[in-house]
């Protein structure tokens, strides 16, 4: 039989080993310094009271971002400048430090005292990064006006002669933030332990004696547009010239060619791309407005608004065919015009009638464009197949006589007949565009079969034996925009 006074001993011994075990681990789990042996980023912090540790953090992460940085270059255009390393973007992730420290201090008495015993000895690391977009946005006001100096772009440059020169681009230097910003994050770590050894420095004045120094990352800035990119669009010299006459250089008319001319001076047609006149002509109106001249109404000339217009794309139609260009919509006018040959016109109507070809050159394509008084030249810019060239030739297929009509003048005798318009022959035209090499044919093609209707002989008469209109013709306006004008 066992000792009741030994059982009993055990008992109380085992009661105060409890006791003394709880108060010890309350005492352990409440002390409010820092575990041993810890670390936070490279700075010794055990033992340190919470409080005191937290002030002291908090004032070294004021002077991390204080701490002066000397972004240095030897480029006088560019130029160095000093500022402190909380403007550049610098980002303290201390979020690791935190939990922890939620941990230490929080929770039951048991679970605060593992963490203590855990966190002996423990080296919180605490990454410092640079946030690229804040110091991108630091440097590009800190630096101005050296970001107001935008490169300058290549210019292609037709000289008098219609040769083709190049006007060089210009650099700009510029700051690689994205280089800048792995400098600084290279340095980050080591510049943040010195500055935290020297933290415990009796005298300020050590502490201010750090600095970083960087140096400056410039690059140079190029233009989208390099001589070496113009250069690579193909346009080697002027492919052709065209001409047509300004035969009525009335104000109104000559400003409705110039309208849209200045719209496709120096239009630039990657390989492939359709040229649209339709498109030219709406932009014309929107920028320039058209005035008021001949245009085509119903197969007769009337006054109207827009009247020129089509001179620029028979221009066009013309040193495209020249050209070798693939035709895609194109009509003639429905009666002969004085500016053109027969056959090689293009008309514009805003009710349905377009003129549009497509660069199929293979390189990029300029035009330009040349208004003078009496003469009005479509110069195409780009290249041609070595030996290749056009012809075009129109062949009349049929000559429609003049009609005769008859209006009525009741001042006239019974027997009298006043000449009042002379009619005009008709035609039916064929056109056919010629491919040479080196001078000898290689290819005819047909490009079109036109006619264009006669303008009837006029004669007064004192009652008219021309049957009257039973309908209105529909109204088709060509080489306008707007008719008729009734004053």
């Amino acid at each position: 039989m066992k000792n009741p006074r030994l059982i009993t001993y055990s008992m109380m011994s085992l009661i105060c080993l409890v006791i003394i075990l709880t108060f010890t681990v309350r005492w352990y789990a409440k002390q409010t310094t820092l575990p041993p042996g810890m670390t936070v980023g490279g700075w010794q912090v055990g033992g340190m009271e919470l409080q005191g540790m937290q002030q002291n953090w908090a004032a070294q992460l004021a002077r991390l971002a204080a701490l002066p940085v000397q972004l240095q270059t030897d480029q006088s255009a560019v130029g160095s400048q000093t500022l402190p390393l909380g403007e550049l973007g610098l980002r303290v992730d201390d979020s690791q430090l935190q939990a922890v420290l939620q941990r230490l201090f929080t929770g039951t008495v048991a679970e605060r005292a593992k963490q203590r015993w855990l966190l002996r000895d423990a080296h919180i690391t605490v990454p410092l990064q640079i946030d690229a977009a804040v110091l991108d946005s630091r440097v590009r006001k800190q630096w101005r006006a050296l970001y107001s100096r935008a490169p300058v772009p290549a210019k292609r440059v037709i000289t008098p002669s219609d040769e083709i020169t190049y006007e060089a681009e210009h650099f700009e230097p510029r700051i690689d933030t994205a280089a800048l910003a792995a400098r600084l994050e290279a340095t980050l770590q080591p510049i943040s332990r010195q500055l935290m050894q020297r933290s415990s420095a009796s005298s300020p004045d050590k502490q201010q004696l750090l600095t970083m120094r960087i140096a400056l990352p410039v690059v140079a800035e190029k233009p989208t547009t390099t001589v070496a990119s113009l250069q690579a669009q193909g346009i080697e010299r002027k492919i052709v010239e065209y001409s047509t006459p300004i035969i009525d250089a009335a104000p109104g008319r000559l400003h409705n060619i110039t309208a849209p001319a200045t719209v496709i001076h120096d239009m630039l047609l990657k390989p492939g791309e359709i040229f649209d006149y339709a498109k030219v002509v709406k932009q014309a109106e929107q920028q320039f407005g058209f005035q008021e001249s001949k245009v085509i109404l119903n197969g007769k000339l009337v006054n109207g608004i827009g009247g020129g217009i089509c001179q620029v794309s028979t221009t066009l139609y013309n040193a495209a065919l020249l050209s070798g260009l693939e035709i895609i919509e194109r009509k003639n006018h429905s009666l002969m015009i004085s500016y053109a040959p027969l056959g090689q016109d293009a008309t514009f109507s805003s009710d349905g009638i377009n003129f549009r070809f497509r660069n199929n050159t293979g390189s990029y394509l300029l035009i330009r464009t040349e208004t003078q008084n009496n003469k009005f030249t479509v110069k195409l810019f780009g290249q041609l197949p070595e030996g290749i060239s056009y012809e075009v030739k129109s062949n009349i297929l049929e000559t429609i006589p003049a009609p005769t009509e008859y209006v009525s003048n009741p001042n006239l005798s019974p027997t009298e007949r006043v000449k009042v318009v002379d009619g005009k022959e008709g035609y039916i035209v064929e056109t056919y565009r010629i491919t040479k090499r080196n001078g000898a044919t290689i290819a005819t093609d047909k490009i079109s079969k036109d006619k264009y209707a006669p303008q009837p002989t006029i004669y007064a008469v004192k009652e008219s034996a021309t049957p009257p209109q039973t309908s209105p013709a529909p109204i088709k306006i060509e080489d306008g925009v707007m008719g008729p004008i009734f004053r």
